[in-house]
């Protein structure tokens, strides 16, 4: 049976700590399996002890061969880290970013984390240490990004009047992708166009896989709510009034 055990040794871990870890996992996972273009898994909780927490999560049983390679992927992926700043295989920076949440809350909690990854006869355990987040943090800051201009749609969520950016849910991917703008630009998006769908145009920061991850504005086009347009049934009568 394929597993993932998550571990968090110590007196009185709080719910909240060990659902955080596992939301993260969770998101690892999936970042995982699209990146190595897999078919996505379900995965579901087995076990679940207290005390030390202990929980546990595995594919359905039919699905246990896609899961095989995102759990290799993600065994690799820490390990690898735990020695250099290399970019593991199937790593996205989106994925190096939650590899680096989830050392972050092992260290910050004060409890020792640790995954135990079980792959048919194969079985391993391994903590997660802060040299981790250290090594994906690496990775990221050497890396070349690739930029082009190009355009993405989606749905308007997320501001930041802070930073100056918004968030626009990408209609292709379903990933949300962050887009830097000035003030005057921003308080338009907020007054006009907050969940609405939207065509950002400007320079695309990609990831390695050439998906994009943010994009600084130039310009935007707001499309018109589909409940305002007219339905074929109002054609067709302009049609035969005419």
């Amino acid at each position: 049976m394929s597993k993932i055990t998550i571990a968090l040794a110590g007196k009185h871990v709080p719910l909240e700590l060990l659902a955080r870890v596992l939301s993260q996992t969770n998101t690892l996972l999936k970042e995982l399996t699209e990146s190595l273009d897999l078919s996505e898994p379900s995965w579901e909780v087995v076990g679940l002890k207290l005390g030390s927490a202990h929980v546990s999560v595995s594919p359905k049983s039919e699905q246990e061969k896609d899961a095989a390679p995102v759990l290799a992927a993600f065994r690799l992926g820490f390990q690898g880290l735990e020695t250099k700043a290399d970019r593991p295989r199937g790593y996205s920076d989106a994925a190096l970013e939650t590899i680096k949440e989830i050392s972050r809350i092992g260290a910050d909690s004060g409890h020792t984390l640790t995954y135990r990854i079980e792959d048919g006869d194969q079985v391993e355990t391994f903590p997660v240490g802060q040299r981790v987040a250290q090594n994906a943090q690496a990775v990221l800051s050497q890396k070349p990004k690739r930029t082009y201009l190009g355009s993405v749609e989606g749905v308007v969520e997320l501001m930041s009047g802070l930073q100056e950016y918004f968030a626009v849910v990408d209609r292709i991917s379903g990933r949300k992708i962050r887009c830097n703008c000035g003030k005057d630009m921003l308080a338009e998006i907020a007054a006009h166009a907050w969940e609405k769908n939207i065509r950002v145009t400007g320079e695309v920061t990609a990831d390695p896989f050439g998906r994009p991850q943010a994009i600084a504005v130039r310009r935007y086009q707001l499309f018109k709510d589909p409940a305002s347009l007219p339905t074929p049934e109002d054609m067709i009568g302009l049609y035969n009034r005419g």
